[in-house]
């Protein structure tokens, strides 16, 4: 690892602390350690690979406009990828150009941890950092003990609902994609569900996935 790698770490870290903290999942934050990065060498500019859908990206330049706000003069530079990102970062790595973050698979972790492609965090989080996540999500981005990733998000699977509620008080349950509720719908739809009186004797129970 050259110099210039070691002083890009701080503001890695914070990037990470900001935006992949508090997220948990499916697919994991992790920095690489080796050589230069995608734009050049530089302490005050970042590189981030990820795959994500148009939601996602946008989300995604939420955090990174939260953090350039928070710490002026640095700059992050978000690279979107097909999903198989993994091709892109092999191709990156070997040809010593590895972005300063990249979101991986869980399952591809311990291969690029065991090849000293990602940085030990350990030195860079405070002591107990890991309990703000459940114990299968911390030990997902850990290499013998040592955390070389964050966490990053979990996908729903299924929902189950009630059909005589959803009836009575005329929720149209989603078809597709394009009619999906928003958080705000989802919150408001299930504070009508828990309203008292609102739940009849009969029940029947359907799933969606």
């Amino acid at each position: 690892m050259d110099k210039d790698s070691r002083d890009r770490r701080y503001s890695r870290r914070a990037f990470l602390k900001m935006g992949g903290g508090a997220l948990l999942g499916a697919g994991a934050l992790g920095l690489a350690g080796c050589g230069g990065a995608m734009s050049g060498a530089s302490s005050d500019r970042l590189t981030f690979l990820v795959w994500a859908s148009t939601t996602e990206e946008a989300a995604f330049r939420g955090v990174i406009n939260r953090y350039e706000r928070k710490n002026p003069g640095v700059k992050v530079e978000l690279v979107v990828a097909p999903f198989d990102t993994y091709v892109k970062f092999n191709t990156l790595l070997a040809a010593d150009m590895a972005p300063d973050l990249a979101r991986i698979q869980y399952q591809m972790l311990g291969r690029y941890s065991a090849a000293d492609a990602l940085v030990d965090l350990s030195e860079y989080l405070k002591p107990g950092y890991g309990d703000a996540f459940t114990p299968a999500m911390w030990q997902a981005v850990n290499y013998k003990d040592r955390p070389y990733a964050l966490p990053h998000h979990t996908d729903t699977m299924a929902v189950f609902y009630n059909t005589d509620i959803f009836g009575k008080l005329g929720i149209a349950v989603p078809q597709s994609l394009e009619e999906s509720w928003t958080w705000d719908e989802f919150m408001q739809i299930s504070r009508r569900i828990k309203k008292p009186g609102e739940h009849p004797t009969r029940s029947r129970w359907r799933g969606r996935t």
